[in-house]
């Protein structure tokens, strides 16, 4: 059977996009009660966001579902800490 290699990375895509935005939605929501001790609502609307975003240019090139979990933790924890950042910022400057 000759079947193209570009046939079988692109199943997997569909898998590490799933547990890449699930683990980007866990993330935030967790950083989000570390931090604040409460559940924002922006937390539910961009984590999959931000978890889509990270994984939209490499998901046919990650070979397991452990690279998409570890991509998905850092686009979380990134998203959370320049969302303080934000916050912090926009008060200093009074925007």
């Amino acid at each position: 059977t000759d079947i193209p290699t570009s046939m079988v990375y692109n199943y997997q895509a569909g898998t590490a996009t799933f547990y890449c935005v699930s683990a980007s939605v866990m993330t935030c929501i967790a950083l989000s009660c570390i931090f604040t001790g409460k559940i924002d609502l922006r937390d539910f609307v961009y984590s999959p966001v931000v978890g889509g975003v990270v994984i939209g240019s490499s998901a046919g090139l990650i070979s397991n579902t452990s690279g998409a979990i570890i991509l998905g933790i850092i686009g979380g924890t990134a998203h959370i800490l320049l969302q303080r950042w934000e916050r912090k910022i926009k008060w200093y400057f009074l925007i």
